[in-house]
């Protein structure tokens, strides 16, 4: 501890102040200063906006609070559109739902004096109280034990022949906007949740579709999962310190028993889900066993109550991203999953670069002032692509590219950033761990799954039957004995895609590399007749462009 405070008093070792001197003269102040902006402010920037995220809630919270009225009739103006846009999502049908022959005739029978029929009451566990007999996927409870809602009312209701879930708001009208709002979002971005079936503006109540379907908590306790706040609570210990208890002990016992409940594919589409939630900038949801339905018919999981989500528009910011972490590390938590988040990343780039610095030849940027190997170096990585790469390369978007040599796969990750679909060959183990680890910080940072298939293999090994590409790429050179070896390399590339696109040029066995006039040459003479070289002089970057047409 003493050592690394002691760090911080002194001045940039002599090797830092070269590395930014190198930068300057060598790239110029645009890209020294945007690297510092990076690496310096960017990190504060973001731990500072985080930390007024309570305030601007409280800010937002207050500013409804006053105007919600003028929202009330905003919004009240647009409710057929509401309730119109909810008409494509999950709906059930009473018929569907499993009741009894009498009960089912008692419905129907109510539905013609009445738009709405309520078939039970919901208590805080998320149990019913039923007016018609038992309902299939739903705990029961009698009036003996039910526990009745401290902030809302929800009933299960049947409205214009769709089961139902209403919300009361009880004169809650701040929260009633707020799902309103962020349900009207999430339904907007297809994301898998009930659909708005109804909304009451005076009475402020909120009628979303019932998803048919056991509740994973349900699941889990039918398993012998101890979820229940009663059971696993320890009433000798603090307040603060007893919720933590209970948090601990409700995870593990989740998490015990999930992969009997869910597997694999209906954990990854969960998640995928809460990704959804975040590209529509919705964050804080209540992420918790009782929060997710398995729906009947598909087995496909929905998220569902979300008064405890918030709407944060401003989702290009670098604090969007730290912020939605606490989502992240939250489902991590519930369902044993390692998920990448800004933490967990902080702590593998730290450990990475301090152990294999020499080893991540090709620098890599993922987001919120976290890196690995040295931006101040463009000659590859970032500063290459940033300063000269991105600008030449041709269009790639909606095409299947071919990416050879991959190396730790940044160049990969940038060109599927702009559209393209990737199959990419690297036959180095070690590189292709690395390049698992850059694609998850980058996909974590745009909060996107990227399309790209790694292949650890190199190019003579590439079997027949891969399909068709448009574009083949080698960003970082490709090996060979000599011209004649490069010159057998291109014929093959030929045969793949109508386009190639190579950085550097050719790299001989002692490291030197084929002239660039010989190697636009050979490329011209063995595919790729009209072929551009896009040279940028004394940085040596260089970019040979080749096309059949």
């Amino acid at each position: 501890m003493n050592s690394l405070a002691g760090s911080r008093t002194h001045r940039f070792p002599r090797h830092a102040i070269q590395r930014r001197w190198q930068a300057l003269t060598r790239y110029g102040p645009g890209y020294t200063i945007r690297v510092l902006l990076l690496l310096q402010v960017v990190p504060l920037y973001g731990r500072f906006l985080v930390a007024c995220l309570r305030q601007y809630k409280q800010i937002v919270g207050f500013v409804r609070e006053r105007t919600v009225q003028l929202q009330l009739a905003r919004w009240r103006a647009r409710r057929e559109e509401i309730v119109r846009s909810g008409a494509e999502g999950y709906r059930l049908k009473v018929e569907e739902l499993g009741l009894g022959a009498q009960e089912l005739a008692r419905v129907r029978s109510e539905l013609q004096r009445s738009d709405q029929v309520v078939l039970g009451e919901i208590d805080r566990q998320g149990r019913v109280l039923s007016h018609f007999g038992p309902i299939p996927h739903c705990q029961m409870v009698d009036r003996s034990e039910f526990e009745p809602r401290n902030r809302f009312q929800v009933r299960l209701v049947v409205r214009d022949g769709i089961v139902g879930i209403q919300k009361n708001y009880r004169g809650r009208a701040a929260a009633f906007l707020n799902e309103l709002l962020v349900l009207k979002r999430l339904g907007d971005a297809h994301c898998r949740v009930p659909t708005i079936l109804d909304v009451d503006f005076d009475k402020q109540n909120l009628t979303t579709s019932f998803i048919q379907g056991p509740v994973l908590r349900d699941a889990l306790e039918a398993r012998g999962a101890r979820l229940k706040t009663n059971e696993i609570s320890d009433v000798s210990l603090p307040s603060e310190k007893n919720r933590s208890h209970i948090h601990q002990l409700r995870s593990s016992e989740g998490t015990r028993l999930l992969n009997e409940v869910l597997n694999e594919q209906t954990l990854e589409h969960l998640f995928q889900e809460l990704q959804q939630f975040h590209a529509a900038g919705v964050i804080g949801n209540d992420i918790k066993y009782g929060n997710v339905i398995l729906e009947e018919r598909s087995g496909e999981p929905y998220w569902i109550d979300f008064d405890h989500a918030f709407f944060y528009p401003n989702t290009h910011l670098p604090s969007f991203r730290v912020i939605r972490d606490r989502d992240i590390e939250k489902f991590n938590t519930f369902f044993g999953t390692t998920h990448t988040s800004y933490q967990r990343l902080k702590r593998l780039t730290a450990t990475e670069d301090a152990k294999t610095r020499s080893e991540w030849s090709v620098p890599v940027y993922f987001g919120s002032g976290l890196a690995l190997g040295s931006l101040w170096d463009a000659e590859a990585g970032f500063g290459c692509w940033e300063c000269f790469i991105k600008h030449h390369l041709p269009t790639v978007a909606g095409k299947r590219v071919l990416d050879l040599y991959v190396n730790n796969a940044f160049y990969t990750l940038q060109i599927a950033r702009r559209g393209a679909q990737i199959v990419a060959l690297e036959p180095s183990a070690k590189s292709l761990a690395q390049a698992k680890l850059v694609q998850a910080g980058i996909e974590w940072a745009d909060n996107v799954h990227y399309p790209v298939e790694f292949v650890s293999m190199s190019l003579s090994d590439l079997p027949k039957g891969m399909g068709a590409f448009q574009v083949t790429t080698a960003l970082f050179g490709i090996c060979v004995v000599d011209p004649a070896g490069a010159a057998r390399v291109v014929q093959q590339l030929g045969a793949l895609a109508d386009m190639f696109v190579l950085y550097r040029g050719f790299v001989m066995p002692d490291g030197t590399v084929v002239d660039p006039q010989e190697s636009a040459h050979i490329l011209r003479e063995n595919g790729f007749p009209m072929t551009t070289l896009v040279d940028a002089g004394r940085n040596g970057w260089r970019l040979f462009i080749g096309s059949k047409e």
